[in-house]
């Protein structure tokens, strides 16, 4: 639905401060960073988000059409230290609020 989706775009700009034609990976940061700020008590990331990975692991309702939970990441888990989307995903968490 494009009125949906311009919907969720706008607001996701208003709410983290994105430019209009911002990439996927600066979109998921900016996203974690906010989830981040929020007071809540546990936020993660996937590493499908970390990663920039558009193709989600499991779709709901799919048995024979999909291959659910086997879809390779793009890189080695041993990769992501050296990735600098996967890094900056992750101090963006860890700078979050720390519970009381």
């Amino acid at each position: 639905d494009p009125l949906a989706s311009q919907a969720a775009s706008d607001r996701l700009r208003s709410w983290t401060g994105l430019a209009e034609g911002s990439s996927l990976e600066g979109a998921a940061l900016a996203v974690h960073r906010l989830l981040a700020r929020s007071p809540a008590l546990l936020v993660a990331a996937s590493l499908e988000d970390a990663l920039g990975v558009t193709l989600r692991p499991n779709l709901p309702g799919t048995i024979r059409e999909r291959p659910n939970w086997r879809l390779p990441l793009p890189k080695m888990l041993e990769e992501l230290e050296k990735d600098p989307e996967a890094m900056a995903l992750a101090a963006a968490l860890a700078r979050g609020p720390r519970p009381r």
